[in-house]
């Protein structure tokens, strides 16, 4: 297993949501401290960048008033 700390911010991302569903369902969420996702690390890193390039996307974009 490897630990991750994330932006909180990802937890909106619907992609991100459907992934946590899918780990309640599968696994529960009475694992101490630990929240354990059905999907391998790479596919989760894959996920993480992409939030990342988004969230950083939005936060450089100008919105004209």
């Amino acid at each position: 297993m490897k630990r991750f700390v994330l932006p909180t911010s990802y937890l909106k991302n619907p992609l991100f949501q459907n992934l946590l569903d899918k780990a309640a369902e599968e696994y529960g969420f009475d694992n101490g401290n630990i929240i354990l996702l059905p999907c391998d690390e790479s596919s989760f890193c894959r996920l993480i960048a992409m939030l990342a390039r988004s969230s950083s996307f939005n936060s450089t974009r100008i919105n004209p008033s």
